[in-house]
């Protein structure tokens, strides 16, 4: 075969691009009028399995052991060129590991368009092992894997599917993520929203299917790869050990995760949730095994459309087809076995499915789940509302939350069980004294919250409750303090640094957090977090170690008022970040056993003096005998407050670890200083965090003006560049029911 070459310049392939479809060959207006929206299943990783090697050899081979070279033998990096302008000429017959040959002359002209049959835009390294630097810069089981890296095959994958976006389709579901270089999805990505704004499709949506479960890795494909989402594989492994009857703090560190997803234009509510698909089989399959499988079916897709993100049902689980996870692209018989099996069939050959009834038990238990989550204009909270975390258990039992849309401020508290007996649990509301009724499944059953701001729930067997706030949230003179916990003042960032704040006395808040270098003017936004515990992931693996960085936090309470909190901290080496839930304590939303509360009045319980917070005495801990804390082990609240007096007023007995007592002064009035007349223990204050009760000075309360012009003091609002006030990140999500613009995200 004579040397193919490649351009060593980058040369546009869309001036060559065909007309436009013709209206009438788009997908049907039939489609539109039932509100259905046509996702093409796209790759960009590979091609078909026409490339042969000369060798008769497909084992891989390393970059380390035969690098790649140019058209004149000089070796060089292909990483160093990606995302690029310029790429080295390359010649089939010597650049690459192995040589590629076609089969027959036909076969060298057979893929469309022309320039995929060009051998030197592929990696021609080998079969992919899928790991390390073969998962990229391999062959996917044989098919010829794509020169990614190579700005010509960049556009002439953008040009390809810039055809499909100015066809009509609505959106993307992208095959083999994670086997593409990151610089590719950096161009390709948000060139497929430019010509989806182009052709006035603003709600177009782009997602990745990365074959993995750690949101740390998922999420860098939105965040850095600028994809609107992935497929949620972590959710199907929690949902599915959930389903089986699994402890239910489980969920609650899987969603502690959610905060890496956060960036200035999407986040984790974005995220397609699956329970089962073609790769992985049916959720069916993983629960047929045990006790009560349709239960707990039920119970998976009711958490499934609950709870954030967007519900994606595997055709046939809607019937309650199990499978054996044989099912492939070309799913057989087991792939459409009703539920339950009856016989043990084999998955050989592609069989008719059998009939399919439109009302059968599993059709009729997850319809209702869908309309009120996707669909219903009374319960917009439960399509993209903020989701809370309000209760866990270590055990089978109840996973609990609340799910709050911002502009209607109506508080949704949802309750699973995934035990195999009731569950009756207290947990914490952002309503005080307020009166939620159960709208699912629909009864006239109503609670009411007490003066703590808790309710007392039961939860029926394998079932799931959903209560509404029969009113809004509560007006707020000032929005509550926020103080950051990272960095501290001068600490150290590196890597994909955590970037967080705390806010003591809790509720509703939307926090927009931002960085600059020390002495530059403009903020740079990072995102914005509307659940503890409030952080986001600054990538400050591009700064130069030393270079000193400020970060500002605005919060946007849930009646529209603004505090500010300050800190700055110093590029170094990044520092371990625990996985959400990982080893012993249990991740990020742990509570403690006990917090500390300097003060004036330390010496009044028996501390060596005042503003001591490592004296013993000064360690508050929960009061065993108050059960709905005894219950709750999550949310609750405590209050001491000291007054000017001989005792202080202590709210539910609070009390010292070193002293088992009322807290009482050993004689004389309680010494007052700046802060002290109330001081606020909150142990285990909030549905995410770890709380501190140390004394921090408080941040300004801000009118939205200074908010937005805040800088300088972490305590003054005064005049200077923009940040921007707390808001939603604005991708579109697809499965709205309502109009776009009355919910932005």
């Amino acid at each position: 075969m004579p040397a193919t070459t490649a351009t060593g310049s980058r040369t546009s392939r869309r001036s060559t691009r065909t007309s436009a479809p013709t209206r009438s060959s788009r997908p049907s207006s039939t489609t539109r009028t039932r509100g259905i929206k046509v996702f093409f299943d796209i790759i960009t990783n590979h091609t078909a399995d026409v490339i042969d090697y000369a060798e008769g050899q497909h084992t891989y081979v390393d970059k380390a052991t035969e690098p790649y070279r140019d058209s004149s033998g000089q070796v060089f990096d292909d990483r160093t060129y990606a995302g690029g302008e310029t790429f080295p000429a390359l010649d089939a017959a010597t650049s690459f590991p192995y040589t590629p040959v076609f089969a027959s002359e036909a076969d060298s002209t057979l893929k469309v368009p022309a320039w995929l049959n060009d051998p030197t835009n592929y990696h021609n390294r080998g079969d992919s092992t899928f790991a390390g630097e073969s998962s990229t810069c391999s062959d996917f089981v044989g098919l010829d894997d794509l020169f990614t890296e190579q700005p010509d095959v960049v556009d002439g994958m953008v040009d390809i599917y810039e055809k499909w976006v100015e066809f009509g389709i609505d959106g993307f579901r992208i095959d083999t993520v994670k086997h593409v270089n990151m610089e590719f999805w950096q161009e390709f990505a948000p060139a497929m929203r430019a010509e989806a704004q182009r052709v006035g499709n603003d709600d177009f949506f782009a997602f990745g299917e990365v074959y993995d479960a750690n949101p740390a890795y998922l999420s860098t494909f939105t965040t850095e790869g600028r994809l609107d989402a992935t497929l949620d594989f972590g959710f199907r492994g929690a949902g599915t050990g959930f389903a089986k009857g699994a402890a239910t703090t489980g969920l609650r560190d899987f969603y502690a995760g959610d905060d890496y997803y956060t960036d200035t234009d999407s986040n984790a509510y974005e995220i397609p949730t699956f329970l089962g698909n073609h790769d992985m089989g049916r959720i069916g399959m993983f629960l047929a095994d045990g006790d009560r499988a349709l239960e707990r079916d039920r119970l998976a897709h009711s958490l499934m459309y609950l709870t954030r993100g967007q519900p994606v049902v595997y055709y046939g689980d809607e019937q309650g087809f199990t499978g054996d996870g044989e099912t492939g692209l070309l799913a057989g018989t087991c792939s459409r076995a009703p539920w339950p099996p009856t016989t043990t069939t084999t998955c050989s050959a592609p069989t008719p499915p059998p009939p399919r009834p439109t009302s059968t038990p599993r059709t009729r238990s997850i319809a209702p789940s869908a309309t009120s989550r996707v669909c219903d204009r009374r319960t917009p909270a439960l399509a993209d509302g903020a989701q809370l975390h309000r209760y866990a258990s270590h055990d089978a039992g109840v996973f609990a939350f609340s799910r709050i849309d911002a502009d209607e401020r109506r508080e949704f508290v949802v309750a699973l069980n995934n035990a195999t007996a009731p569950r009756t649990v207290t947990l914490g509301t952002e309503m005080k004294q307020g009166t939620f009724k159960q709208v699912w499944p629909a009864s006239s059953a109503s609670v009411r919250s007490d003066a703590e701001q808790r309710i007392q729930l039961t939860v029926p067997a394998l079932s799931a409750v959903v209560w509404r706030a029969a009113g809004t949230l509560a007006e707020r003179e000032q929005a509550p303090a926020l103080h950051f916990e990272k960095p501290s003042a001068g600490g150290v960032v590196g890597g994909r640094a955590p970037i967080a704040v705390a806010v003591p006395d809790g509720g509703f808040n939307q926090v927009t957090l931002a960085w600059r270098p020390v002495g530059a003017t403009d903020w740079t936004p990072l995102g914005t977090d509307d659940n503890a515990p409030y952080r986001v992931f600054h990538d400050v693996s591009g700064l130069a170690k030393g270079t000193l960085l400020e970060y500002r936090a605005v919060l946007r309470d849930s009646s529209g008022n603004f505090s500010v909190s300050s800190t700055h901290g110093v590029v170094g080496d990044p520092t371990t970040e625990p996985p959400p839930g990982g080893g012993g304590g249990g991740g990020p939303v742990t509570q403690p056993a006990a917090v500390s509360m300097p003060g004036s009045h330390n010496s009044e319980i028996q501390c060596p003096g005042d503003w001591m917070p490592d004296c013993e005495q000064a360690q508050m801990a929960l009061d065993a005998n108050d059960p709905g804390l005894e219950e709750d082990r999550d949310p609750a609240r405590r209050r001491l407050r000291v007054q000017g007096g001989h005792r202080p007023v202590v709210g539910r007995e609070l009390r010292s670890r070193g002293s088992p007592q009322r807290l009482e002064p050993r004689a004389g009035p309680v010494r007052r200083g700046p802060g002290d007349l109330l001081l606020r223990a909150r142990l285990a204050l909030d549905h995410h965090r770890r709380q501190r009760s140390d004394h921090h000075p408080r941040p300004a309360a801000c009118s939205p003006s200074s908010a937005a012009r805040a800088t300088g003091h972490p305590t003054a609002c005064a005049a200077g560049s923009r940040i921007p006030t707390p808001t939603a990140p604005t991708r579109s999500q697809p499965h709205r029911c309502r109009p776009a613009a009355t919910r932005p995200r």
